[in-house]
């Protein structure tokens, strides 16, 4: 990945305020965020698990988190995220990505949904 591009979009977006872009470390920036994002981040099926949602909201709120800065216009949208986590782990959810051909393949309580494009169809 692009560690350079990822910190610069942090500073953008306010996540790493001006003033602070010399105190965080790219490597350790590109780090912090991999929990939150890795149910996206590869091409492969994901099991979203209570342990996952623990490891995930460890990093993003533990003593890290006084090293960024939280813009109050992703606070709401951050919780959101979280909490689909936690009810997708407690469904037993599996989520399988296929990058390239945009598709998403959800299993919820047994139940296989697949959705390529705007289409959604159940599996069984």
């Amino acid at each position: 990945g692009d560690r350079d591009a990822v910190f610069d979009q942090c500073v953008m977006m306010n996540f790493i305020k001006g003033e602070h872009a010399s105190k965080v470390d790219r490597d350790w920036l590109w780090n912090f965020s991999e929990p939150y994002y890795r149910p996206l981040l590869r091409d492969e099926p994901f099991l979203f698990t209570a342990e996952y949602c623990k490891e995930a909201i460890t990093q993003m709120f533990g003593a890290n988190m006084r090293k960024l800065n939280m813009p109050p216009e992703y606070l709401l949208l951050n919780r959101i995220t979280f909490g689909l986590n936690s009810i997708m782990a407690k469904l037993d959810a599996l989520r399988v990505i296929t990058l390239f051909d945009d598709v998403v393949i959800t299993k919820i309580d047994g139940i296989v949904v697949r959705a390529k494009g705007r289409g959604v169809e159940a599996l069984g």
